[in-house]
């Protein structure tokens, strides 16, 4: 049965192949495979081909479960989406032969790169009617958000075991972080007269902290695509580690204070982020050191991207503990209010690395910020 299976879809996939292959004789079009599974992709995919929409049509070809419905129902009004049953056929032939197709999920110009511009665009494709905001507007009396919040984004293994069980996501565990060692930061967001919204949709644990000016999303009844990115949209600022969600709030121009970060050769960050690594401590029989920020950069240890690539290196990443994570917020609170103002010489001696290193380059006109709190 299985083996009919591959046989069919191989033959209609095929199929599928040709009739593109003629159609592309006499019309000029192009097929973009946006990856629907998961948000971050999904919402790149998406507005990239919104921004690279031109002369000729587009076909954006969803071949997988759409993560988040409401993003789809915006998006659509804006740009054509082939989503039926055939959409994992035109996957197949891509596979057939990819020389055809232009992926544009991750391009050389992703939005993260013109802040400015995207909030204007973003903000006339992700709206909300006057239905939705009295649906939000329930939503948040219930959770009983009442002022300013800030969201908090803290990525573990469950959302990825429990929606993807047929894959291993175990190489991107080096991303992961422990909510638990946020107490002291959400206590001080508290302090200065802010609410604290947990951001996900399926998490590990659930954080044992009772305050009515912290609310455990993950674990409410109130979850929905909706809200997913309202709270993108409407945070004062964002604390995260890196994930696909905050790509909401990054359109949407927010300030986002980055915590764990490791792999920063391969994400686009722009001046709106301020970076917090965890630590490179390089082991052996002989020496364990914890590695400085040009050691890293020089190693390429900046773009490894699999667990096993950083024990087969020998370097063992060390999470921030609670003071780290505090003294970092407290920094980027005062240097978000200062904005061009602030100067720091992490951040000069990073640019400075940078022009030696081509892949880093972008970092330079983006402005990135890199926390003085990365020294101790």
């Amino acid at each position: 049965m299985i083996i009919f299976v591959k046989i069919f879809n191989l033959i209609i996939a095929t199929i599928t192949y040709s009739i593109i292959l003629t159609f592309k004789i006499f019309f000029k079009f192009k097929i973009n495979l946006i990856d629907s599974e998961r948000i971050g992709h999904f919402l790149a995919g998406s507005y990239s081909a919104y921004l690279n929409k031109s002369n000729i049509f587009q076909i954006n070809v969803i071949y997988k479960e759409v993560c988040n419905k409401f993003l789809l129902k915006k998006f659509k009004k804006k740009i054509f989406y082939f989503d039926n049953f055939f959409s994992i056929y035109i996957y197949k032939a891509y596979k057939i032969d990819k020389k055809i197709f232009k992926i544009n999920n991750f391009n050389i110009e992703f939005p993260t790169y013109k802040p400015k511009n995207n909030l204007k665009l973003i903000k006339n494709i992700i709206n909300f009617d006057n239905l939705e905001k009295k649906q939000i507007n329930s939503a948040l009396k219930e959770l009983g958000i009442t002022k300013k919040f800030v969201c908090l984004h803290v990525r573990d293994e469950k959302y990825l075991q429990t929606t993807f069980k047929k894959k291993d996501y175990s190489y991107h565990s080096y991303r992961n972080a422990n909510i638990n060692k946020y107490k002291i930061l959400i206590n001080y967001l508290i302090s200065k007269n802010y609410q604290i919204v947990r951001m996900g949709r399926i998490v590990k644990n659930k954080l044992k902290l009772k305050n009515k000016n912290f609310v455990d999303y993950p674990f409410s009844k109130n979850k929905s695509d909706m809200l997913d990115v309202y709270f993108g949209c409407k945070c004062e600022f964002v604390i995260g580690t890196g994930s696909g969600w905050e790509m909401v709030p990054t359109l949407f121009n927010k300030d986002n204070y980055v915590t764990n970060s490791v792999d920063f050769g391969y994400v686009d960050y722009n001046k709106k982020h301020y970076l917090l690594f965890k630590k490179f401590v390089y082991q052996n029989s002989k020496i364990k050191k914890k590695l400085q920020l040009e050691e890293i950069i020089e190693k390429n240890y900046h773009k490894i991207n699999r667990a096993k690539l950083f024990k087969e290196k020998g370097i063992i990443l060390k999470e921030n503990n609670p003071k780290e994570l505090l003294k970092g917020l407290k920094e980027f609170m005062r240097t978000r209010k200062k904005q061009n103002g602030h100067k720091s010489n992490l951040n000069q001696k990073f640019f400075k690395i940078l022009e030696k290193k081509e892949d880093l380059s972008k970092y330079k006109p983006l402005r990135t910020r890199i926390l003085e709190a990365n020294l101790t």
